[in-house]
């Protein structure tokens, strides 16, 4: 037992340190780069871009860079917003409520839906209704999530006006 939750340790440490170095470089290569791209303008001059990246630190070595990025995240410091200057910890706790409605009102929907839907399959066992359920389940799984949200949004929102398109409440300010 103890080999197993070595050998497992091991390749999540693993997995992280791969994860990070794929996270880092990906955004390092964004397209405009993690240099103001993005933030400043096109015309401002080599003086203001090159304080912008000592401000963020990017006259250091890439891999000073990587652990510099390594402690920020060790340390739960997410940054700060390159929009508005709001710590990017601080916006996250601000869109997590209803991001955290939506997922659990979803988790708790999908419960109420398929547990009864297979008992009632395992019930009826080898009939329509059975039938109905698998053919259904295999639907939904393999329709992507992205799409089938759009597709409810469409009919639930706009064709019915049961729900409203956008946002069930404003973030707290």
């Amino acid at each position: 037992m103890a080999s197993y939750l070595a050998r497992r340790t091991g390749y999540m440490v693993l997995i992280l340190a791969i994860s990070s170095v794929v996270i880092f470089y990906a955004l390092r290569s964004a397209p405009g780069g993690p240099s103001g791209g993005g933030v400043l303008s096109p015309l401002s001059s080599q003086e203001v871009r090159q304080a912008y990246e000592k401000r963020l630190g990017l006259d250091q070595p890439i891999y000073t860079q990587y652990f510099i990025y390594l402690g920020h995240i060790a340390t739960g410091d997410l940054g700060t917003s390159l929009v508005n200057g709001t710590p990017i910890t601080e916006l996250l706790k601000v869109h997590a409520r209803n991001s955290l409605i939506l997922g659990l009102s979803a988790l708790l929907l999908s419960y109420l839906i398929a547990i009864p839907l297979g008992v009632l399959a395992a019930v009826k066992r080898n009939t329509w209704v059975d039938q109905l359920a698998m053919g259904g389940a295999i639907l939904g799984m393999g329709i992507p999530n992205f799409w089938l949200a759009l597709i409810l949004v469409y009919f639930l929102s706009l064709r019915l006006g049961l729900l409203p398109s956008a946002g069930c409440c404003d973030p707290p300010q």
